[in-house]
């Protein structure tokens, strides 16, 4: 048996295969000119659509992406698909993105009282919804009840797009919504440069109320809850707080959700979080439950002296299931070690091309745990939709630093 150190036992007599994946960045390009390394094999480099092939790979294996245009590194532990799709964790590129300037118009918008103030809010997706969106509060600018903004989308071709605006009349006093007006297109084709016209008809909307509570780890404290209403893939802002009780108005926008998006802290600077959805309004008690967060174990903060060849890199989980990514910073490089593992080692930047940290060198290091899959191979899947390869995250422990021997 030859064992890896981020992998697993390998049996050195199994079956080996050949990998044919693909790099993306977050933003859902794929990405050429990548380079992509398994541990002991040559290095090789992403063709067009973010292509690549290694072949002769034994499973599980660990698999580094380093993007040309970034100075960070990403690898992946216990790969043993023959198909990943493998995101860069920061999405470094610029290029392969369309812009159009979009022009709403509106009509059918309460007016404003002595006693309330209002906001609309604008939400674009390009249809299915899994490149790109654009969300924001609507001002004005030129004529009356016309918006004017620049809309990006991840692709040189063109897209089709999901409109939807939803005004919220506030209580001047509270800031709490008390009605609202809604409106949407299913489908506005969009080309890059091409000034695309929408009207929106705002119409009347029923409303519920949302009730919730939320409980937080001994120990912490909440920083945020806000509240969204959703329809389809667009959500709407609706308020904020940081007590764990929620009682707000909502409305009942077509095919309604609802969301609570809940933040922490304890005393030590970690930060748990999570996106509550499914809600129910109109007099049901949601509770959102917030898990503690991953603390780091070893190495101490201010460590000195560290082997980064040889040490492992430690911390408490906050249990089976979720994915972690352990990141390491130096003045020159970011690596992110994506793990099901409570500990890793720094990978051997030799093999990435990338030299070695100096004698010296003061090092930052953390842990954030996402959503995902439940299994590397579900996190490399490629027929996730292309954002989705993380979900939301969960958890964010506190920095610690360490001076490499």
């Amino acid at each position: 048996m030859v064992v890896d150190a981020g992998a697993g036992p390998v049996d050195a007599g199994s079956p080996t295969i050949t990998v044919e994946g693909t790099v993306m960045t977050s933003k859902g390009i794929f990405v050429s000119s990548a380079t992509v390394v398994i541990p002991g094999k040559l290095p090789v480099t992403t063709g067009a659509g973010g292509r690549f092939t290694i072949p002769d790979v034994r499973p599980p294996y660990d698999i580094a992406i380093l993007s040309g245009v970034s100075t960070r590194a990403t690898m992946y532990r216990g790969v043993s698909r023959a198909n990943p799709r493998l995101m860069l964790v920061d999405g470094a590129t610029t290029s392969g993105n369309s812009t159009a300037p979009i022009q709403l118009t509106y009509s059918g918008l309460l007016p404003t009282t002595t006693a309330n103030t209002w906001v609309v809010y604008k939400s674009l997706r390009v249809n299915p919804g899994d490149v790109a969106s654009s969300t924001g509060m609507a001002s004005w600018v030129g004529t009356a009840n016309t918006l004017a903004f620049d809309f990006t989308w991840w692709s040189t071709g063109p897209a089709d797009l999901s409109v939807a605006s939803l005004q919220v009349l506030k209580d001047r006093q509270t800031n709490l919504p008390v009605d609202f007006t809604f409106a949407s297109l299913p489908s506005v084709p969009v080309v890059a440069n091409a000034t695309i016209p929408v009207t929106l008809n705002m119409g009347p909307v029923t409303s519920s109320v949302l009730n919730a509570t939320v409980n937080v780890p001994a120990g912490y404290t909440l920083d945020s809850v806000t509240t969204y209403a959703k329809t389809g893939s667009h959500y709407f802002y609706l308020a904020e707080s940081t007590t764990p009780n929620v009682a707000i108005k909502v409305p009942n926008l077509p095919s309604p959700g609802f969301a609570i998006d809940v933040e922490a802290k304890d005393n030590a600077g970690n930060s748990v979080h999570t996106f509550a959805e499914g809600l129910t309004a109109g007099g049901a008690q949601n509770s959102i439950n917030l898990p503690q967060s991953p603390r780091l174990s070893l190495p101490i903060q201010n460590a000195a002296g560290i082997d980064v060849q040889t040490q492992w890199f430690s911390w408490i989980p906050i249990g089976p299931g979720p994915v972690s990514i352990l990141t390491f910073t130096t003045p020159n490089l970011t690596i992110d070690v994506v793990t099901f593992d409570s500990r890793s080692q720094i990978p051997n930047l030799a093999d990435l091309g990338l030299g070695t940290i100096p004698t010296g060198t003061t090092v930052k290091w953390d842990v954030g745990v996402i959503e995902s899959t439940g299994t590397m191979d579900g996190v490399t899947d490629p027929a996730l939709p292309k954002l989705a390869t993380f979900g939301n995250w969960i958890a964010q422990t506190t920095e610690r630093t360490f001076t490499a021997r």
